[in-house]
C-alpha cells in the first residue's frame, strides 16, 4: 500500500509551484511561506494552533491588500461561530463584566458586539457560514455571486466539520482553516478564495471613501 505524503512534503511540493519560499517555522513545527500572488505580499503559514479560535493544527494565509484599516468583514464556519459564541458568553458572565474582556480573541469580540448578519445573498451558504460586520452594506457587497459560490464549492476541499475564519483587518485580508493534513487540494482551494476574497473587498473598499458608512445615495427627482 502506497503511504500518503506528509502534510510537511504536501506543503513544500505546492509552494514551489506556486514560485513561494518555505521555511520552517522557529518553533521546529510546521512551516511557512512567503512570496508574493496577484501583487499582494503573501504569508502563509501551517502549524499547531494559536490562540483560542481554532483548536488543532491550522492554516494561516495572510495577505497585505492595501485595503482602508476600518474595513472590517468576518467570515466564519458556523459551528465555529456557534463555539467562540458560547465561549464569549461564558467569560463575560462569569464575572458579570460591563466591558468587553480584552482576553477575548477577535472574533469573540465581533460576536459580543455585532449580531450575525441575515442577509439575503448567504442564503445559499447559510447552513455552513456566519457573517458579522460593524456595516451590513460591506458585508452585502463582499459576498458578490462569484464569492459566494466559491464557499458553497469548499466543500470540496473543507470538510464541514473543519473551522475556518475568514476577515478583513488592518489592511489585511486573511484566511485560517483548522486542518492536520493540509492537502494540495486544501492549499490550492484556500489560496483560491483568499485571492478571490482580497479581490472583491478592493472592491468594495472603492465603493466609499469611508468604508463603515454606507455609500452615499443619488437624491430623487423634485
Amino acid at each position: 500500500m502506497r503511504r500518503r505524503p506528509s502534510p510537511a512534503v504536501e506543503l513544500l511540493d505546492w509552494a514551489r509551484r506556486q514560485g513561494l519560499e518555505a521555511r520552517p517555522l522557529r518553533q521546529g513545527e510546521g512551516w511557512g511561506l512567503s512570496g508574493a500572488l496577484e501583487g499582494c505580499t503573501m504569508r502563509l503559514d501551517w502549524g499547531p494552533g494559536q490562540g483560542v479560535d481554532l483548536l488543532g493544527p491550522a492554516l494561516r494565509l495572510r495577505l497585505e491588500a492595501g485595503l482602508p484599516p476600518r474595513l472590517q468583514m468576518l467570515l466564519l464556519s458556523r459551528r465555529l461561530a456557534e463555539r467562540l459564541e458560547r465561549e464569549a458568553y461564558t467569560r463575560l458572565t462569569a464575572v458579570q463584566q460591563t466591558r468587553l474582556d480584552p482576553g477575548l480573541s477577535e472574533a469573540m469580540r465581533w460576536l459580543a458586539m455585532y449580531p450575525p448578519l441575515l442577509l439575503p445573498a448567504m442564503r445559499p451558504v447559510r447552513e455552513r457560514f456566519r457573517a458579522v460586520a460593524p456595516a451590513a452594506w460591506t458585508m452585502q457587497a463582499w459576498l458578490d455571486a462569484e464569492l459566494i459560490q466559491a464557499l458553497a464549492d469548499s466543500r470540496r476541499w473543507l470538510p464541514d466539520d473543519r473551522a475556518l475564519q475568514l476577515l478583513t483587518l488592518r489592511g489585511r485580508v486573511e484566511l485560517r482553516v483548522e486542518t492536520a493534513e493540509p492537502s494540495q487540494e486544501l492549499l490550492a482551494g484556500a489560496a483560491a478564495l483568499a485571492l478571490l476574497a482580497m479581490r472583491q473587498a478592493r472592491a468594495v473598499a472603492l465603493r466609499s471613501r469611508d468604508p463603515v458608512q454606507a455609500p452615499p445615495t443619488r437624491p430623487g427627482p423634485g
